[in-house]
């Protein structure tokens, strides 16, 4: 499982990634929401992406799993005892106030660096706060910062 995994997402439509097994003719990506039920499925994929068809509820976590069809057998990954791969989409009220300081503060990378931190969402918080060290290169809060976030990206995976 490549991602979504163990984090939370801005989109409620995820692009799921996975790593190819050798021989594999096949694959099929279930997604489950918290009380086991199957909520998305995709057709038999060739390739190591699908992106699910419809929105996911907001704010509540989901976990999925892909079925590789090999020499006409099915392995499922994760399998025990590997943990379940989740994530979870962020609610709409965090995701509108997201939007609307994206629109107030378009080139504040430490600003939205921190809303996307505080958040959860450590990948879109990593980018901004990339963008400000390339701005800042001498500032130590800049570097300490991302530093921080990476560490926290490094942890959840």
């Amino acid at each position: 499982m490549i991602e979504p995994v163990g984090n939370v997402l801005l989109t409620a439509r995820p692009t799921f990634r996975w790593s190819p097994m050798e021989g594999a003719t096949g694959y099929v990506v279930e997604v489950y929401d918290g009380k086991f039920n199957l909520v998305a499925t995709s057709p038999q994929l060739t390739g190591h992406s699908w992106a699910a068809p419809q929105s996911l509820a907001r704010g509540n976590v989901y976990a999925w799993q892909v079925k590789a069809f090999k020499d006409g057998q099915e392995v499922t990954s994760p399998r025990p005892p590997a943990p379940q791969a989740k994530f979870r989409i962020l609610d709409r009220a965090k995701a509108n106030e997201l939007a609307k300081a994206r629109r107030a503060y378009p080139s504040s990378h430490l600003t939205l660096g921190l809303l996307y931190a505080e958040a959860g969402l450590l990948k879109e918080a990593e980018q901004e706060l990339r963008l400000l060290r390339r701005v800042n290169p001498d500032s130590e809060p800049a570097r300490r910062l991302l530093g921080q976030v990476q560490a926290l990206r490094r942890r959840s995976e």
